[in-house]
């Protein structure tokens, strides 16, 4: 009896802690058509915290990880993420909330960006918005294929959304965002089998550390003053 199901290309999620998969399952009719898909999604939450990872979570042997992203691009992962490190003192010497974002393609560095949310005032001044528009007038395009965006920390709905509608290629974040993480860790918007557009890699835990002490310092720092 042949096999009704059928596997696209696995969503991969990566922490500092290990490399995990959600893999949509595509139930078919007898002629051929789609009947259902069914989805396990992985929340960084669940898996941070130590709770159970869901059954169909399964680990990801060496060779599948690198199928979609190669060793050259993870050994550079922390190489741009220092950049977005850099771009994060910065907003943090400007009493911004200190998140940076850097848009990168072949290998180069093709914008950065930095929380300018006060500075300019605009609500939607995020690093990784800001990062995305100076990519596509840099680039001449409103789709960033091909393009991974390096950010110190989990986008947000609003910029999940945004790397949605640009096409990214991969997104690379530091620390995960408990509030308002939107690639695992609340909502899972980039990453979705509901949106339309499938993120080649969606990795998170690149310098964790790093990243999310830049901006305890900075709300410690609020908290003294008061502000």
């Amino acid at each position: 009896m042949p096999d009704s199901r059928r596997k696209p290309p696995v969503r991969r999620f990566s922490t500092e802690q290990g490399e995990y998969l959600v893999q949509d399952e595509v139930f078919l009719r007898d002629d051929g058509s789609k009947d259902k898909t069914v989805t396990t999604a992985l929340t960084f939450r669940d898996f941070l915290s130590g709770r159970t990872v869901p059954l169909r979570l399964r680990r990801i042997p060496e060779q599948r990880a690198t199928e979609t992203v190669s060793a050259e691009e993870r050994r550079l992962d922390s190489v741009f993420m220092k950049e977005a490190l850099l771009l994060a003192r910065e907003a943090f010497d400007n009493n911004e909330v200190p998140v940076g974002a850097v848009v990168v393609k072949d290998g180069k560095v093709v914008s950065g960006a930095r929380n300018r949310v006060m500075e300019l005032p605009d609500p939607t001044a995020h690093a990784e918005v800001l990062a995305v528009r100076d990519a596509a007038r840099a680039l001449r395009t409103m789709r960033l294929t091909g393009c991974t965006l390096y950010t110190t920390l989990e986008p947000c709905y609003m910029c999940a959304g945004a790397l949605v509608h640009s096409r990214v290629d991969r997104i690379v974040f530091g620390a995960a965002d408990p509030r308002t993480g939107s690639c695992g860790s609340v909502f899972t918007i980039a990453g979705s089998p509901l949106v339309n557009h499938r993120f080649r890699d969606i990795t998170g835990g690149v310098m964790a550390e790093e990243c999310g002490r830049i901006l305890q310092e900075f709300f410690e720092s609020r908290r003294k003053d008061g502000s």
